[in-house]
């Protein structure tokens, strides 16, 4: 019931908070992060969302086997938020779940079953964040993106880590299930920056 409402309790990934800008976003300082991949053609919004999501579920709820017990499996708990990003060249998303943070190494993982499942280490990095609500669209998330790059834009603390707004990636996190009333949902947009605190 309390996921109706958007009431999140997984684990969420640890950051350092940098800035809380009067605007409404945030930088922060991401922490060492493994998370559990998946990379596809893009072949619209709702057919990528659901396949992707089932196989990373499938990875946590059982679809491994233990490094030191190949006969067994290991649930892993679910955390929050659900990342997913497209690499427009590629023609590709990437959706991932970040891992608890109990698991140090990739080496204390199950290792997935799915071999479209891949483990990897998302190393520390900088990000501007601006979260809403409201439901999940292309539309939606473009015009989130588009209030946020318009903000960093005046902010001199804070340069993108690009050469240009066209080349950003950002990153969308996504907390709550689908049948989240959309008013209670908590989304971000996530995009690499350099922060340069002023001296004064």
């Amino acid at each position: 019931m309390a996921s109706i409402f958007g009431i999140i309790n997984e684990e969420t990934p640890k950051f350092d908070l940098l800035k809380k800008a009067d605007a409404g976003y945030e930088i922060r300082s991401y922490h060492r992060q493994l998370q559990a991949a998946v990379t596809f053609v893009d072949a619209g919004e709702g057919a990528t969302t659901q396949s992707g999501f089932r196989d990373l579920a499938g990875y946590i709820f059982g679809g491994n086997k233990k490094r030191n017990k190949t006969d067994e499996n290991d649930k892993i708990a679910m955390t929050a938020p659900v990342m997913s990003y497209n690499d427009p060249k590629k023609k590709t998303t990437i959706m991932s779940f970040i891992l608890p943070s109990k698991y140090q190494s990739i080496e204390d993982l199950p290792i997935p079953n799915n071999g479209d499942v891949k483990l990897e280490v998302v190393e520390p990095y900088t990000a501007a964040v601006l979260r809403f609500s409201g439901r999940w669209t292309p539309s939606s998330t473009n015009a989130q993106l588009k209030r946020l790059l318009e903000l960093l834009r005046s902010d001199k603390e804070v340069r993108l880590t690009v050469d240009s707004e066209d080349e950003v990636q950002p990153k969308l996190a996504r907390y709550n299930p689908p049948w989240t009333i959309p008013f209670f949902r908590t989304t971000e947009i996530i995009v690499p920056v350099v922060f340069t605190p002023s001296e004064n």
